[in-house]
């Protein structure tokens, strides 16, 4: 890597550390603000609004979450530690975490898992697949599905998420 590289790396870095620092004490301080005024609410409307307003905030808190870990993995802040991980125990802890979300939305989640080991970091590779289950779950209208699944295919084991979502546009 060149000099010049290395260099606009390093600044690229440092900004993304700044903003990210600079983004994280406003939605903490919001964070507070949502539990107080969740107390002064008493109406079912009041309620829902209220949790509408607490899940985008939560999707903002993910999202700067993600940018963090982006940050930290190109900087080298995170080491990835790839051990023997065991799928279907993974696969069955993400079922039990979103399986409320998606009846909450009536959406059928499915789960089929495979009772083998793969290598990988455990606390990456969950966060992947939370990732990708809760836009899956998002994504599906009411009375859906969601269908997560591991096959084994030779010496790979091969993951799958599908939903009953629109999808990504072709443009």
């Amino acid at each position: 890597m060149t000099t010049i590289r290395r260099q606009n790396t390093k600044s690229r870095m440092r900004f993304l550390e700044a903003t990210s620092h600079d983004f994280a004490q406003p939605l903490q301080a919001q964070g507070y603000f949502i539990q107080a005024l969740r107390k002064l609410m008493d109406t079912p409307e009041q309620i829902n609004l209220i949790d509408k307003i607490e899940t985008s905030w939560n999707d903002q808190a993910k999202l700067l979450e993600g940018i963090v870990s982006i940050i930290k993995l190109e900087s080298g802040a995170i080491k990835v530690k790839i051990r023997p991980t065991h799928l279907a125990t993974e696969m069955k802890k993400l079922e039990s975490d979103y399986e409320n979300k998606a009846k909450a939305k009536s959406i059928k989640l499915s789960v089929e898992v495979v009772d083998d080991y793969i290598l990988t970091d455990p606390i990456l590779f969950s966060r992947i697949l939370r990732n990708l289950l809760s836009n899956a779950i998002k994504f599906t209208t009411t009375g859906g599905e969601v269908n997560f699944k591991a096959v084994r295919r030779q010496s790979n084991v091969e993951l799958e998420i599908k939903d009953s979502g629109t999808g990504i546009s072709n443009d």
